[in-house]
């Protein structure tokens, strides 16, 4: 959760290589990851991290800020949460959906 308030505040976050965080991560445009455990590892990314010069750091600002936007938004989840039930409902009914279920539809509630 942290690491998504800092993506929305567009900061640049340093996570460790633990459950999702380096998934979330991506390719390191908003932000670096090092291994978890390891204090050098950690010291190495944060120094490469502040040495980067205020152009960069305001790019992997820009970014981890449209990350944000792009994905984790209640609007993005609301999104990516109907197509989840759109799919499941496709499958259930064999294909045959012809619209997305929404989770407020009083049509779907005997789902």
């Amino acid at each position: 959760m942290v690491m998504l308030e800092a993506l929305c505040a567009g900061t640049p976050v340093i996570v460790p290589r633990l459950g999702a965080l380096p998934e979330i991560l991506g390719d390191g445009v908003f932000g670096a990851a090092f291994e978890a455990g390891n204090a050098i590892a950690l010291r190495d990314t944060l120094e490469a991290a502040l040495g980067v010069g205020p152009e960069k750091w305001r790019e992997k600002s820009i970014a981890a800020r449209e990350a944000y936007s792009q994905s984790y938004t209640p609007e993005a989840n609301y999104r990516q949460l109907i197509e989840i039930y759109g799919s499941a409902q496709r499958q259930f009914r064999g294909g045959e959906s012809h619209r997305a279920v929404g989770p407020l539809d009083p049509a779907n509630a005997d789902l």
